[in-house]
């Protein structure tokens, strides 16, 4: 069985990061779609502002993306 995933503790964590100025949307959504994401730039904008979710895999890549620019 897979791992749960606290998705509001992901987002909360990205919101940090963009509004510490940690990295760019833009940088996050190139890393994030390197790693295998597939949404859309703006589909993980509105999804770090709540407005939107993203699926279960997406949601798995965002959080390895952050960890990884969390600990660089």
């Amino acid at each position: 069985m897979g791992e749960l995933l606290d998705i509001e503790d992901v987002l909360r964590k990205v919101q940090g990061g963009l509004d510490n100025g940690d990295f760019t949307l833009l940088y996050l959504w190139v890393t994030f779609r390197a790693k295998g994401g597939r949404a859309g730039r703006i589909d993980l904008d509105t999804a770090v502002r709540g407005r939107h979710s993203l699926s279960d895999s997406d949601a798995h890549v965002l959080r390895s993306v952050i960890e990884q620019l969390r600990d660089s």
